[in-house]
C-alpha cells in the first residue's frame, strides 16, 4: 500500500470518530510524512477551513475540479466531516472495485498469455512444417490444394499473418498486466482504463459513483435536486445504463420528503454491483482475447489437415 493509501484510510476512519479535522489531519500527517509537509497542510487547512483542499493540495484524493469550490461551500465547521468522509468513502469503493477487477484481470490475462503462448508455438509448426509439406506433395502430384488450405497459406505469408498478430497479442496481453498491477498505486488509473475496451465501462460506473456521492452531499446541504443536478455534471446514458429509474425515484422521494434516504438507497445500489460490473467487464475482455487466439489456432489446424482428405483422389 502507498502513503497516499494509508493516509486517506487513517482520516477516513479518524473523521468517523468525530474527531477535529485539524487534529486528525496533524495526527495522521505527522505519522506519514515530514514535519515541513504536515506544517504546510496544517497551514492550508487554516487558510481554506477545507479539509478536502487539503487532501487535494497534497495529492492524497483527486476530486473533480469542477465539484472542489462547491465542496468547500458545504464544509463548515459542522458538516466538513460527514462531507469529506463521504467523498473518502466513494475513493475507497472506488479503489476496493480497482482492486477487484486487477485480481479477476490478472488471472484471466495469465491464462490468456500462456494460451497465446501455446498458440504461437502451435502456428509456427503447422505453418512452417505441415502446410508446406502438403503444398509440396500436391504440387509434385499435379493437383491443387483445398482453397481453405490455400487461403492459410497467403494469409500466413502475409504482413498481418499470424507470425504477426500473435507477438502483437503476446505485448498487449503484458502491457494489459502491467497496467492492471500499477493501477492501485495511480491516481490516474481510470484515465487509462478508460481507453481499453470492455474496461472503460468500470470507469462510467465510478463516475456514477462519483456523481451520487455528490448529489448526497448538496442534498444534505438543503439543496433541492433541481438545484443540485445543475452544479453537477453526469452523462445520463451511463447513468440510466446502471441505474435505469434513478431520476424517476429521486423526483418521487423528494415531493414524499425522503430525498436523502433515496439517495443513499441509490449509493448503497450502486456500490452493491460494483463486483458484477467488474466481473461482467473482465469477462468480456478476457473472453475476447481468447476468442481471438483461439480461432487462428482452429482455422491453421484445420487448413493444414484439410489435404489429409482428399489424399485418397491424389493417390
Amino acid at each position: 500500500m502507498t502513503k497516499n493509501q494509508f493516509i486517506e484510510r487513517q482520516i477516513y476512519y479518524s473523521l468517523q470518530k468525530g474527531l477535529n479535522p485539524r487534529d486528525v489531519i496533524k495526527n495522521v500527517l505527522s505519522l506519514s510524512c515530514t514535519q515541513s509537509e504536515t506544517d504546510k497542510a496544517l497551514q492550508e487547512y487554516d487558510k481554506s477551513r477545507s479539509i478536502s483542499q487539503v487532501l487535494q493540495s497534497i495529492g492524497v484524493i483527486n476530486i473533480d475540479e469542477h465539484f472542489l469550490p462547491i465542496l468547500k461551500e458545504i464544509e463548515t465547521s459542522d458538516s466538513t466531516s460527514e462531507s469529506i468522509t463521504a467523498i473518502l468513502e466513494t475513493k475507497l469503493i472506488i479503489k476496493k472495485t480497482i482492486s477487484l477487477m486487477q485480481a479477476r484481470l490478472n488471472i484471466g490475462l495469465s491464462y490468456a498469455l500462456v494460451l497465446v503462448s501455446i498458440a504461437s508455438l502451435v502456428l509456427y509448426v503447422t505453418s512452417e512444417g505441415i502446410a508446406e509439406s502438403f503444398g509440396v506433395f500436391f504440387a509434385e502430384t499435379g493437383t491443387r490444394l483445398p482453397k481453405f488450405t490455400q487461403f492459410v497459406i497467403s494469409w500466413q505469408d502475409s504482413y498481418f499473418g499470424p507470425q504477426f498478430i500473435a507477438p502483437i497479442l503476446f505485448i498487449l496481453i503484458v502491457f494489459l498486466l502491467v497496467i492492471t498491477k500499477r493501477s492501485n498505486e495511480k491516481e490516474n488509473s481510470l484515465a487509462i482504463f478508460s481507453k481499453i475496451p470492455f474496461l472503460n465501462t468500470i470507469v462510467h460506473f465510478t463516475k456514477n459513483l462519483n456523481w451520487i456521492t455528490q448529489l448526497k452531499l448538496l442534498a444534505n446541504a438543503n439543496y433541492s435536486l433541481e438545484d443540485a443536478r445543475t452544479k453537477l455534471t453526469i452523462n445520463s446514458l451511463q447513468l440510466h445504463k446502471y441505474a435505469p429509474r434513478i431520476m424517476t425515484d429521486l423526483t418521487n422521494a423528494q415531493k414524499l420528503g425522503n430525498l436523502n434516504q433515496e439517495i443513499e438507497f441509490q449509493f448503497d445500489n450502486l456500490t452493491t454491483n460494483a463486483e458484477l460490473v467488474v466481473t461482467k467487464a473482465c469477462r468480456n475482455l478476457i473472453a475476447t482475447i481468447m476468442v481471438f487466439v483461439v480461432s487462428f489456432v482452429a482455422m491453421t489446424l484445420i487448413a493444414s489437415y484439410l489435404p489429409i482428405f482428399q489424399l485418397g483422389a491424389v493417390v
